[in-house]
C-alpha cells in the first residue's frame, strides 16, 4: 500500500480518547510512572528502548539508544559500541536500580511498565531546535524509604 495523501483518508475505524490533551512535562524534577516500554527500531538500523512517563503535569518519551551498527575502534583498536550507547546502557540499569531490579540480566521492557521512578528534564538544543529531554532517573522518596511515612509524634 502506497500513500495515497491526505485528502480523504477513511477515519472512521480510528479510535481516539475523548479526555484531554496531556501537557508535555517541563524542566525540572519530576515523579512519574512508566506508562509504555517497547524496543523499536531507530534510524539507520539503531534500536532504541523507548519509555513513556506519565503524572498528573503532563506526560514525556525517551529514547534512548541500544545498539548502533556504526560500531567504533577503542585504543586497543576493539570494535565496540559508541560511547553514546554506552552512557544510555549505564542510564538504563541506573533506572533498574531504581525500580527495586537486581538480576545481573535486562528483563523483558514490558518490566518498566507501571514503575514509579523521579525524571529530570532540561532544554537541550539539538539541530538548531531546542527540546525537553529525560537526562536523567531518581529514585522517588516514598520508594527510597519503603513508603510514604507517618509522621505522628506518638
Amino acid at each position: 500500500m502506497s500513500f495515497q495523501g491526505f485528502s480523504n483518508v477513511d477515519l472512521s475505524s480510528i479510535a481516539i480518547d475523548d479526555g484531554p490533551m496531556r501537557e508535555t512535562l517541563q524542566t525540572g524534577r519530576h515523579e512519574v510512572t512508566i506508562t509504555e516500554a517497547t524496543i523499536n527500531d531507530g534510524k539507520e538500523g539503531k534500536k532504541d528502548l523507548v519509555l513513556s512517563y506519565n503524572n498528573d503535569n503532563g506526560s514525556i518519551r525517551q529514547w534512548l539508544t541500544i545498539y548502533d551498527p556504526k560500531t567504533v575502534k577503542n585504543d586497543a583498536g576493539v570494535e565496540q559500541q559508541p560511547e553514546y550507547v554506552n552512557i544510555n546502557w549505564v542510564q538504563i540499569k541506573k533506572l533498574l536500580k531504581f525500580t527495586g531490579y537486581e538480576a545481573d540480566e535486562t528483563p523483558d521492557p514490558s518490566y518498566f511498565v507501571g514503575k514509579k521512578v523521579g525524571i529530570n528534564i532540561k532544554q537541550s538544543e539539538y539541530m538548531g531546535k531546542k527540546q525537553l529531554r529525560v537526562n536523567y532517573h531518581w529514585m522517588p522518596d516514598a520508594a527510597a524509604s519503603g513508603g510514604p511515612e507517618d509522621k505522628i509524634p506518638f
